[in-house]
């Protein structure tokens, strides 16, 4: 899999809807897919300091579609993605 090469000129959504537009997928697909592994690659990096706690943020995402709607090839394109980033679970 090849990335956009090159300086990157926009921030992480416009390179990666760049790279997926030709895809089957439905953008929005695309948005929530990206929005997870942002979130896997924060992980336990990064919290907001609330007095004494220190509190994480978290999501859980659902991608609700009917059957063919390419939600299960959104998903697997994004695992790849952060899998190329040197993302480790």
């Amino acid at each position: 899999m090849t990335l956009p090469s090159g300086k990157p000129s926009g921030s992480i959504f416009d390179l990666y809807f760049k790279f997926v537009e030709n895809t089957e997928s439905p953008l929005i697909f695309h948005r929530w897919s990206l929005l997870t592994c942002v979130g896997a690659m924060l992980a336990r990096n990064t919290w907001l300091e609330l007095g004494h706690q220190r509190v994480f943020p978290n999501q859980y995402v659902m991608l609700i579609g009917a059957s063919g709607t390419r939600k299960s090839s959104a998903i697997k394109l994004s695992q790849k993605v952060l899998a190329a980033s040197g993302y480790k679970n």
